[in-house]
């Protein structure tokens, strides 16, 4: 894997515009302590990284001086796919219009696969192309081949529902004594 420090502001605009569309992003922030003039300040350095699915990984990170959310919001302004956000999973950005918001953090518990059954069905769902065959893969055309445009979303949902009542149930079982 080879790294390169990028710091071309057209290439990393370039950078940006494939990173923003992919289909899923992963961000997370970190405080950066910085010296300036006169005193200390306490800055964020907010990363941006394309889907583990991806042929060529893209990572950027973006110096700001705060934590506000505009920075996270400016930068993203046009992607439409899902953003999965460190300590930040009670919302799941969908597309451009529309974000699933107050999912539990207990629905990530159950698992499937060594993954969270809700980030098992968002990669699945994940618009792909074949690079050797150049076939797409685009769950969205069964969904319109079926007049059923919501399936994912219903799919989404229910898979947050199912999640979050089967860890109810397991955390209800009686402890096992042996």
């Amino acid at each position: 894997m080879r790294v390169f420090i990028v710091m071309d502001r057209c290439l990393v605009a370039y950078l940006r515009k494939i990173l923003l569309a992919s289909d899923v992003l992963h961000s997370d922030e970190t405080p950066v302590n910085v010296l300036d003039e006169k005193n200390r300040v306490n800055s964020q350095m907010w990363v941006y990284r394309t889907g583990a699915c991806e042929a060529h990984p893209i990572v950027i990170y973006d110096y700001q001086p705060s934590r506000e959310a505009r920075h996270p919001k400016r930068f993203l302004d046009g992607f439409t796919g899902y953003l999965v956000a460190k300590d930040r999973k009670d919302t799941i950005l969908f597309n451009d219009h529309l974000r699933v918001e107050n999912v539990p953090a207990t629905a990530y518990e159950y698992v499937v696969n060594g993954r969270s059954a809700i980030e098992w069905i968002m990669e699945r769902y994940q618009i792909r192309t074949n690079k050797d065959s150049g076939i797409v893969n685009d769950p969205n055309l069964w969904c319109d081949e079926h007049h059923n445009p919501e399936y994912i979303l219903n799919l989404l949902l229910s898979v947050i529902a199912v999640s979050v009542q089967t860890v109810e149930i397991v955390r209800g079982l009686p402890k096992v004594i042996e």
